[in-house]
């Protein structure tokens, strides 16, 4: 089973989703808020920095 490493956009934490429940409701194992909100997130240049450091998924920018 392989995992993708994603950021909380809420908490900045990163989080390890399987590979296969990527298209499923995924929470952030801290806060519980979605993964995926669906809508564009508005970050500052240090989580900016996070998501493009560690997230295993495009960050569109």
């Amino acid at each position: 089973m392989s995992n993708k490493h994603i950021v909380c956009s809420v908490r900045n934490s990163v989080n390890r989703v399987p590979a296969e429940k990527l298209g499923d409701v995924a929470l952030c194992g801290k806060c519980k808020n979605r993964l995926f909100a669906g809508t564009p997130v508005e970050l500052n240049p240090a989580s900016f920095q996070k998501h493009v450091e560690r997230d295993e998924i495009p960050v569109v920018v």
